[in-house]
């Protein structure tokens, strides 16, 4: 069954005071982004968040878009760190253990012992094999601690992000199941980054 939409790419920044962001695209067809193509900010293409594309220029994985009736940085600011969607149309069929960029964001990552090591987050396109970006939110909780023999009775939470980067090769990624959105990969030394 095809998926009602597309994940195309991140809005990461503002880029100058007319409204245009910059994208970090997530789809394997840049090219199909146009002018007049239609984005959403939501994955089930409400026409609320819906948002059509006045000027794109493309650079690799970048996109710098202007969008209609996004006219000032400040309009533009409050898209940063949306995800945007495009709607469905039938993708072509990939060969065996081949995916689409959209059926891999998202993913849950186990290694082979079943530990959680996060979501895939991105994807670096590299001339030897694509780069899965895995990242976790680990929290440490700084329990009650005593200062000045007052105690402090606060949970104080401090987040460290963990990044794995996975090759995307058949003898690092062992098993992705779309339908339980969950990737298994073999662990190396290298693939944590420190």
């Amino acid at each position: 069954m095809t998926p009602k939409s597309h994940l195309i790419g991140n809005i990461i920044r503002v880029k100058g005071i007319n409204g245009d962001v910059t994208v970090k695209l997530l789809t394997d067809f840049p090219k199909n982004l146009k002018r007049n193509t239609v984005l959403y900010l939501q994955e089930n293409l409400s026409e609320e968040n819906k948002l059509s594309i006045e000027k794109i220029v493309l650079s690799g994985d970048i996109a710098k878009i202007k969008f209609v009736n996004i006219n000032n940085r400040d309009k533009a600011k409050e898209l940063i760190g949306s995800f945007l969607y495009k709607k469905s149309c039938k993708s072509p069929k990939l060969p065996t253990n081949s995916y689409w960029a959209y059926q891999i964001i998202g993913l849950k990552v186990y290694d082979e012992d079943d530990n959680n090591l996060g979501i895939v987050e991105e994807i670096w396109r590299t001339k030897a094999n694509d780069i899965y970006v895995v990242r976790s939110k680990n929290e440490v909780d700084n329990k009650d601690t005593v200062v000045n023999k007052v105690e402090l009775k606060s949970r104080d939470f401090t987040h460290k992000k963990k990044e794995y980067l996975i090759p995307a090769v058949k003898d690092i990624v062992k098993e992705v199941d779309l339908k339980n959105k969950k990737m298994i990969v073999k662990m190396i030394p290298g693939m944590e980054d420190i």
